[in-house]
């Protein structure tokens, strides 16, 4: 590989030498029953439901899988009925679902970034105020909620995977349907990873069933009580709007999370300095008091301009100087990520702060999207940390993006092996070879795979 080149960091390229066989969802003998009302038997009965303070429109658009199942539409309305009863008695948040329609757009999508992907660039709907996405494709092997459930702050679009390979009983495979909507519904308003068993935790429950996986945390039931108000239709100010008010209540609530936030404090910092970020550009939007005229003439503090200039001149030298530029960019970076957090995260990662560059490097790339430079560190440092997975779905956004960008390619194929998908690994590193065929790197690994995995 050449020098200097990003790569995800480098382990044994497989854990074994099984390859890993992806099983199709099975699509026939669910022993599905036919559901006529919401059915909120598979969970604890909700609390009486709170004074309305959003109704949502919602439309479900269901792939292919989803509508071969029998029933599947009263399957549906029954997971979206009985999400409402539990969210109306909690925080008076009630989904009114419109319709259920094809989502001919999702046939032949694979990774779960890219089902969401295609579900927020489908033909736009106006009328919804939240687009819900059903897909019978099985999340990945060991998959943790955020795979049965993609959504993003703030957004209005979630996607819900198919769970009958993970839950072949019906009542808990309902039971997990719900829970998995209420999951990316939950992340839309604001709650974050939990460590503990219940809502938001890392890890798809084995029993569903059980009061224990309907429990939310107090820092969670906070957020998205302070976000119910939320309107998630777009508009002119963007595709979301988080309003000051709702943005200053929740970095409160994050200024002193309970124990179910601790497992994941990076994305406790992330919302704090997304949140920041949102107050910081509704104080320039409504722009600056008139100064008194000797304040202007002074140079007492410094200018955007000139934050600007001091990042741009500790990143020139920042491989001489690393804890220079980290002195230098952290403060800003923390205040206006837009301005310094890719020069925080590259200065982290050369001082070993690895945790500190890759929240830097989420919160750079939440503003600038395009810069697939950052976007293959970020996935460097997620590799290095153990998280093949995530790794895996930043790289595969970044060929979605940038199919020529070779390098991307060369590690995807890197986290596939890792995860013991060894085909598509192969598919990769071919693709890299296709458009650069002297990619030694490239080559090597593959050599290295068809020795190991014939």
């Amino acid at each position: 590989m050449r020098p200097g080149s990003a790569r995800v960091n480098p382990r044994p390229l497989a854990r074994g030498l099984a390859v890993a066989l992806v099983g199709a969802l099975a699509l026939v003998g669910c022993g599905l029953d036919r559901v006529d009302r919401p059915d909120t038997s598979v969970m604890p009965r909700p609390p009486e439901p709170q004074p309305t303070v959003r109704r949502l429109a919602v439309v479900a658009l269901v792939d292919g899988g989803w509508r071969r199942l029998p029933g599947f539409e009263d399957r549906i309305r029954a997971t979206v009925g009985a999400a409402s009863a539990f969210l109306s008695g909690h925080y008076g948040i009630e989904l009114d679902l419109k319709r259920v329609a094809p989502w001919p757009a999702a046939e032949g999508a694979a990774a779960e970034l890219e089902r969401l992907a295609a579900l927020e660039t489908a033909a736009p709907l106006p009328a919804a105020d939240l687009v819900l996405g059903f897909t019978a494709d099985a999340p990945p092997r060991r998959a943790a909620m955020v795979d049965v459930a993609r959504s993003r702050y703030a957004g209005r679009h979630a996607v819900i995977f198919g769970l009958g390979r993970a839950h072949p009983d019906p009542a808990r495979r309902r039971a997990a349907e719900v829970r998995s909507l209420l999951n990316a519904i939950g992340r839309i308003y604001g709650a974050l990873p939990s460590c503990r068993a219940g809502i938001m935790a890392p890890r798809v429950p084995e029993q569903p069933e059980l009061s224990a996986a309907w429990r939310w945390g107090r820092t969670n039931r906070a957020l998205i009580a302070a976000h119910a108000p939320l309107d998630l239709r777009p508009s002119e100010a963007g595709p979301t709007r988080i309003p000051t008010a709702v943005a200053g209540r929740a970095r409160e609530i994050l200024a002193r999370p309970d124990a179910d936030l601790r497992c994941d404090l990076p994305a406790v910092d992330r919302r704090r300095i997304l949140l920041a970020e949102v107050m910081l550009a509704a104080e320039r939007a409504a722009g600056p008091e008139p100064a008194p005229e000797d304040e202007l003439l002074s140079d007492a503090a410094p200018t955007d301009t000139r934050e600007l200039a001091a990042v741009a001149a500790v990143e020139a030298t920042l491989a001489d100087d690393p804890a220079g530029a980290f002195e230098t960019c952290r403060p800003i970076a923390e205040r206006a990520p837009a301005v310094a957090a890719r020069c925080a995260g590259r200065a982290s990662e050369a001082l070993g702060l690895h945790e500190d560059a890759a929240r830097f490097y989420r919160a750079w790339l939440a503003h600038h999207p395009e810069d697939e430079q950052t976007l293959l560190s970020l996935a460097r440092e997620v590799g290095r940390d153990g998280d093949d997975e995530a790794a895996r779905a930043l790289l595969t956004r970044a060929v979605a993006e940038q199919p020529g960008f070779v390098e991307a390619r060369l590690n995807l194929g890197i986290a596939l092996a890792r995860l013991g998908r060894y085909p598509e690994a192969r598919a990769a590193w071919q693709a890299v070879l296709e458009r650069a065929p002297d990619h030694a790197e490239a080559r090597r690994l593959l050599e290295e795979l068809d020795r190991r995995v014939p």
